[in-house]
């Protein structure tokens, strides 16, 4: 038994290419898949209805934890020898820049905070289902039940979670006029993206270059000289609007009515706390 914990220690953190990798729509994969949905479904139900105060105080824990569990990925990456590479560990694509609009929204105030907002709610939403769906990452490159595997997994339901909650709690209340404010964001990180990839071959973003193996070997054939410019368009306005159509089109994500109002729910949260304190 204790060989057999060693091994699988050993594995949970092996170095790439030690272990088969997992792969893609493999059976580990939709083993974490339906792990993650059950997760979310679970963790959706048990906090809807709670006060704001109470979803804010959640979200911000989540952050942190994800910026931490981030670190640990990036300490990984330099353990094993996978420093030299700039793609294996700094935090500059789509799902990771979720990161940054999280110590927005849960850091700052006013036009700040709302721009983190409005980012969690609609780009960290369906960047992470997209990579749910489709994990062209560490899935590919490492054991289904790796560090990192599961850590990708855990980050991107924790992203769909915050989105959902975000949006069907009622606690952000988005509006066509905030596509400027995801757009101007997500395109401020493209171009710092872009001028990193010029000048050290690198493919941040995905902006650059296809990701061989994956559905973007496509758009990448077909566009040659305009894929850049189509990549950062698609990023920059795409998920905002995949949003508020389901927003508009479905209930997925409005508020239901048994939710009771705004104002109740906060009246519950600051009752509650009164009664613990006294």
């Amino acid at each position: 038994m204790t060989a057999r914990i060693r091994q699988l220690l050993k594995m949970f953190f092996s170095v790439q290419g030690e272990y088969p990798a997992g792969g893609l729509f493999s059976a580990g994969h939709f083993i974490l898949l339906a792990l993650t949905i059950i997760l979310i479904a679970v963790s959706l139900k048990k906090t809807l209805a709670y006060s704001f105060q109470r979803i804010r105080k959640i979200i911000k824990n989540l952050i942190i934890l994800l910026s931490a569990l981030e670190v640990s990925k990036i300490y990984f990456n330099f353990k094993t020898g996978n420093a030299s590479n700039l793609m294996n560990w700094m935090p500059l694509y789509f799902c990771t820049i979720c990161i940054y609009a999280g110590w927005l929204s849960c850091f700052t105030k006013g036009p700040l905070k709302h721009l983190g907002d409005v980012f969690l709610s609609t780009g960290s939403l369906i960047g992470g289902i997209c990579f749910l769906l489709y994990p062209s990452s560490s899935i590919m490159l490492y054991p289904t039940f790796h560090f990192l595997t599961l850590h990708s997994f855990f980050y991107h339901g924790a992203m769909v979670y915050i989105g959902v909650l975000m949006n069907r709690s009622g606690l952000v209340v988005l509006h066509h006029g905030d596509l400027k404010e995801y757009a101007a964001y997500v395109t401020m990180f493209c171009m710092f993206c872009w001028w990193l990839n010029n000048r050290y071959h690198t493919n941040f973003m995905f902006i650059s270059d296809t990701f061989h193996g994956t559905m973007l070997d496509i758009p990448y054939r077909i566009l040659g000289p305009l894929y850049t410019p189509m990549a950062i368009i698609v990023q920059a306005i795409v998920p905002y609007e995949v949003t508020m159509w389901f927003k508009t089109k479905t209930t997925l994500l409005t508020r239901p009515s048994w939710y009771g109002t705004i104002q109740e729910k906060e009246l519950c949260s600051v009752e509650h706390s009164s009664m613990r304190k006294s």
